[in-house]
């Protein structure tokens, strides 16, 4: 349950980026890290907030289709104990939510403790899976004996 939360919470993100960054193009983190204010910048190259827009959109619709990926394959295949579904995931989370955390980690960013949340949420996910179908797997010692 907590990867599809997780893949659902993507898809949040995602949707505030097709629909929030085009119009805020600039957050307070983004002018901290350029020294510059969102009129200098636009004085630089008026063309330049419409394509960080349209980059915001494109970015913002491929994280609503790997939150919506992600929530799919927790939510079936792996939730049946598929696994190829778990090193999917695991590839997944590692690739795009490790790099993630990692660039905004190097930016300063502010959402650097809410990122590192939903990786060790996606992770811990991951690892409990793991170790419940183990359990099944092997229920260890039986509680009656043949002596």
């Amino acid at each position: 349950m907590t990867l599809v939360a997780v893949g659902a919470l993507t898809v949040l993100m995602g949707s505030a980026f097709v629909l929030l960054r085009p119009v805020v193009v600039l957050l307070p983190e983004d002018q901290r890290y350029t020294g510059m204010t969102p009129e200098e910048l636009r004085s630089l190259h008026p063309a330049l907030f419409h394509w960080m827009g349209l980059v915001f959109t494109s970015w913002g619709a491929f994280a609503i289709g790997l939150g919506i990926a992600i929530a799919g394959l927790a939510g079936f295949s792996y939730r049946r104990g598929d696994i190829w579904a778990e090193r999917i995931l695991f590839v997944t989370g590692v690739f795009t939510f490790g790099i993630f955390l990692s660039v905004n980690l190097l930016l300063g960013s502010d959402f650097g403790l809410f990122i590192a949340i939903l990786l060790i949420a996606y992770m811990a996910a991951l690892a409990r899976g793991r170790l419940s179908r183990a359990r099944r797997r092997d229920p260890g010692p039986s509680s009656t004996s043949n002596t």
